[in-house]
């Protein structure tokens, strides 16, 4: 096995989606091949082979940059059946869920389940629901860590975190995920 692949397989290992690495090999003496980190169906890292680059053809050349970087709006625009993990709480109407023998929740009706329902639909994704393990929405807390929905989002134990939810003065100082005062609205 060569050393270049095992440091790739390696990458796949610890990336987490949402990381972007370019990786380049040369494969020729006059030829480098370009690889991209991209999120299978089922939310694994792996490189894809974007193109090759020849030294001496100017068209590969002009095309090298567009070749670098996954196509992102491509990638998460069909999700490919894949599923998601739904964080939801029902402390309001606009969302309920409903819980077979097994444990497993549902959901039942209000807004929220009409929109992510519509989402599933337009960006083909299948959904497991959760609740907030400690049944909270989201704050900071002493250690600096983010507690309930938006801490599940953050720690990626859900993709998405869905409710009813208000930004307070104390949630607008919290920097989650690089964005300031736009977490809530997860």
């Amino acid at each position: 096995m060569a050393e270049s692949d095992r440091d790739m397989r390696l990458l796949q290992g610890i990336l987490r989606e949402g990381s972007q690495v370019i990786t380049l090999l040369a494969s020729r003496r006059d030829s480098i091949s370009i690889f991209s980190s991209v999120t299978d169906t089922f939310g694994k890292i792996r490189f894809q082979l974007m193109d090759t680059w020849k030294e001496n053809d100017p068209y590969n050349k002009t095309q090298l940059f567009e070749s670098l970087f996954a196509d992102l709006e491509k990638q998460y625009s069909n999700f490919k059946g894949r599923q998601l993990t739904v964080n939801v709480n029902t402390l309001s109407r606009t969302l309920t869920t409903k819980e077979d023998i097994q444990g497993e929740l549902t959901l039942d009706s209000g807004y929220e389940v009409t929109l992510l329902e519509a989402l599933s639909v337009a960006l083909n994704f299948t959904m497991k629901i959760t609740k907030p393990v400690d049944g909270k929405w989201g704050g900071q807390i002493s250690n600096g860590s983010v507690d309930g929905m938006i801490g599940e989002v953050f720690r990626r134990d859900a993709h998405i975190a869905i409710c009813s939810m208000g930004i307070t003065g104390e949630s607008c100082n919290l920097n989650v995920m690089g964005s300031q005062c736009l977490w809530p609205v997860c």
